[in-house]
């Protein structure tokens, strides 16, 4: 009786060590420290420690449970297919749960450093864009409030005017394809025919007595310098506004589209805590209520740390749910099974190896995540280009052409026009009646009295300043984010060891590690020695996003010119060049009015908040369908390949 007892009493401490181990869970999280008292260690085998056996704790943040059995006093390792095959700790099954385990963590370590980073572009994104929009939105509430008093009807019957103005401005700046000058150009000659109607009450001004009006207007300059003024200064900066702030959004979006992964829906239990309740009440159940109040002082035999007791203990169905009660991630870029077996090797060899204390040595560790994440390296140099181009732009921001001074006011060059048609109004009248001729007169003309508008600038507060220089620090401090991460990933999540350190984990065993660190890269990882690498085959999603890095570095150069920029789906955007449409001038042709219908390519890279309905609202270019483009490009190839070739 005493021997079934005791056997029972060790059985039961190697199941609660085994399940808190194996789940990376304390004891007491299983609601159990109340029915067992654990008064003695399990003993073990000197040679192979218990403790990575059974305490085995990730290198690195990751909680994915699997579970852990080991042989408790080391066998010869011919069964394993990573770790060396001598002396180990671990049977084949440990081995394969490992891999996976290590893969995912790095998955999350991944994961992890891809979200700090985007939570500092978008840290700055949205303070730079909160504050251009501030200034929009307060230029537009100092028309509203000072407009009515001084012009009267002029300006109460015509709100609508200004209002969609104002509204065009704001879709422009967050990535619309609209054509900014033309649109300025249709509120000009909008506010021109309404205006010379009140100012003329008595004549009768069909449609085409105003066509005519608009046909003279550039020559006529009815609104002063006012519309020259705000057309040039306007185009430039908010421009040089929005390509700033859409390339902190392209910024984040490969990062995003690189980095981040996928969490796939979870199972029956729905959460792991539930789940782990659920396994806990099986634990206790499966135990004879007899054995549940004893104090437990046997140590146990190796034989009994095997995955059928868990199961006969647990039930298969138990630990199933619990892990499908995590869920799963899955990356964007995928890492491959070779970076599984050399992350594991780095990893958790040193446990199977019966050395948990050998940490792994630097450079060893270097190379091989400088393998896992070779094609994310890659990204360096457009990624670097892209970031120079953004600190560029901000040149932009600043004088009296600035973005800040500009944006903020546009209702002072719309104060400026009306008060230069007043003044005008007799001479404007004069011309128009010699090039149109005499309208019809239907009434006396009616006198009303319309003041004029004086506003002063406003200072600038320094908060746009302050902003882009937290900007251009922050873009400085992240230009070598993907060659830096294998280093930083070693340092931060991989608990590697000191430089120093001549016995830390190489591999193999502890001691020095002897080869030479691999460059940065996916050509320079033909000769890893740690990850097998096939540098003939990169990753389509890296080469998507390096394509996209390329076309909106080239928008950011054309923007600091100050040409006009299309943010369209950028896979219309043969060239990737920035100034202008994304197709060449001579076949697209003038950009038709925004009246006319024209079917638009949904926006990729749209401005927090603009919808796929508010990018359509734009000017369309009269232009071919690309894909004909692209069409004619692909036959030219074929026809090319099929000519002789050189050497």
């Amino acid at each position: 009786m005493s021997g079934e007892r005791g056997q029972w009493e060790g059985l039961t401490s190697v199941l609660l060590l085994l399940s808190c181990a194996a789940l990376n869970f304390p004891p007491e999280i299983l609601g159990l420290q109340h029915a067992f008292a654990l008064n003695a260690p399990v003993t073990a085998d000197p040679g192979c420690p218990l403790h990575p056996i059974l305490h085995l704790q990730p290198q690195y943040p990751g909680n994915v449970p699997h579970l852990i059995t080991g042989v408790m006093g080391g066998t010869s390792g011919e069964h394993l297919r990573i770790c060396p095959q001598g002396y180990t700790c671990c049977t084949s099954e440990m081995e394969e749960n490992l891999a996976n385990h290590s893969r995912m963590e790095l998955e999350t370590a991944l994961h992890d450093s891809s979200r700090a980073l985007q939570a500092t572009l978008a840290t700055q994104l949205h303070g730079i864009d909160d504050h251009f929009q501030r200034l929009l939105n307060d230029s537009e509430r100092t028309l509203q409030d000072a407009f009515p008093g001084a012009f009267g009807d002029l300006y109460t019957q015509n709100t609508r005017a200004f209002r969609d103005l104002y509204a065009e401005l704001r879709l422009y700046y967050r990535g619309a394809n609209l054509h900014l000058e033309e649109t300025l150009a249709e509120f000009w000659a909008r506010l021109l025919e309404r205006l010379f109607k009140q100012l003329h009450p008595q004549l009768l001004l069909p449609d085409d007595y105003l066509d005519c009006l608009g046909k003279q207007a550039e020559a006529l300059r009815p609104f002063g310098d006012a519309p020259r003024e705000l057309r040039l200064r306007a185009t430039r900066a908010f421009v040089a506004a929005r390509s700033f702030v859409q390339g902190l959004g392209v910024a984040s979006d490969v990062v995003r589209k690189v980095a981040q992964v996928h969490t796939l829906p979870k199972g029956p239990l729905g959460t792991p805590r539930a789940a782990t309740r659920h396994l806990a009440s099986y634990t206790l159940s499966a135990v004879p209520p007899s054995l549940r109040a004893l104090s437990l002082t046997a140590a146990t035999h190796s034989q009994l740390l095997t995955r059928q007791v868990f199961r006969w203990v647990a039930g298969d169905q138990v630990l199933k749910d619990y892990r499908e009660a995590q869920g799963a991630f899955v990356l964007q870029v995928p890492l491959a099974p070779e970076c599984s077996r050399a992350v594991m090797k780095l990893v958790y060899c040193a446990h199977c190896r019966g050395v948990p204390g050998a940490r792994p040595c630097p450079d060893y560790c270097r190379n091989v995540l400088k393998g896992c994440l070779a094609n994310q390296a890659d990204l360096d140099a457009e990624w670097r280009n892209l970031l120079d181009s953004m600190v560029l732009i901000t040149d932009k921001f600043w004088g009296p052409s600035g973005a800040e001074n500009v944006i903020g006011s546009v209702h002072m060059w719309l104060a400026d026009a009306i008060n230069a048609l007043q003044d005008n109004k007799d001479t404007l009248t004069a011309k128009v009646i010699q090039g149109c001729g005499n309208p019809k007169v239907t009434g006396s003309e009616e006198k009303r009295r319309r003041g004029k508008l004086a506003l002063q600038e406003k200072t600038p507060t320094g908060t746009l300043e302050k902003l882009v220089s937290e900007a251009k620090a922050q873009l400085r401090d992240i230009q070598d984010f993907w060659i830096s991460l294998p280093g930083t990933l070693c340092s931060e999540k991989m608990a590697m060891s000191p430089a120093s350190d001549d016995r830390c984990w190489n591999g193999i065993s502890k001691g020095r590690y002897l080869p030479e660190v691999m460059g940065d890269g996916l050509a320079n990882q033909i000769n890893n020695p740690e990850v097998e690498v096939d540098i003939t085959k990169p990753d389509m999603t890296i080469r998507q996003q390096i394509m996209q890095l390329k076309i909106m570095t080239n928008r950011l150069r054309g923007a600091y010119g100050g040409n006009d920029v299309d943010f369209q789906d950028a896979s219309d955007d043969g060239s990737g060049s920035g100034s202008g449409g994304g197709c060449p001038d001579d076949t697209c042709g003038r950009r038709v009015s925004k009246k006319s219908s024209s079917s638009r390519t949904p926006l990729t890279h749209a401005l927090p908040g603009l919808s796929e309905q508010e990018g359509q609202k734009t000017s369309a270019a009269s232009c071919p369908e690309p894909h004909s483009f692209s069409l004619l490009f692909l036959v030219t190839l074929v026809l090319a390949a099929d000519g002789p070739r050189w050497r």
